[in-house]
């Protein structure tokens, strides 16, 4: 009787174990995965394409209607700090100046071991100044 149970133990265990929908970082860190949902424009109000959004490692360019997600992986902290950056100098039609942003994710679904879940933010939307002069290269004879 008791080697019965046991066996059923260990077949609970085992199908535990090969869950799918179990997302297990072996290394035993604890981690979450993050998406970020935003628009990027200028003083206007009119979409910013080729600006650089960057968080914890991953960054994106926006799109042509200024709009970027942005998707990543993290530690314990759902606190992410994001960037935005103008990489493409003139193509998107001026020098824009850079900004960021502390978001805070939100709990969207999932726990299992270190694995934290997923967090999400939507509606991370920023307005980049147009404008600014570049600042010379030091390295590009005048």
């Amino acid at each position: 009787m008791r080697l019965r149970y046991l066996f059923l133990l260990v077949v609970l265990m085992i199908l535990t174990a090969c869950n799918k929908d179990s997302e297990q970082d072996w290394t035993g860190m604890q981690y979450y995965e993050f998406e970020i949902f935003g628009k990027v424009t200028d003083n206007s109000g009119n979409p910013i394409k080729g600006i650089s959004v960057s968080a914890s490692g991953v960054s994106v360019l926006t799109k042509a209607d200024g709009s970027y997600e942005l998707k990543g992986q993290g530690g314990t902290n759902t606190t992410v700090y994001v960037s935005f950056a103008d990489v493409d100098v003139a193509d998107n039609g001026g020098l824009y100046g850079g900004a960021s942003r502390s978001v805070e994710l939100e709990y969207v679904k999932g726990k299992h071991g270190p694995f934290l879940g997923l967090f999400r933010k939507i509606g991370v939307d920023v307005t980049l100044v147009l404008g600014l002069t570049p600042v010379p290269d030091p390295n590009t004879p005048v």
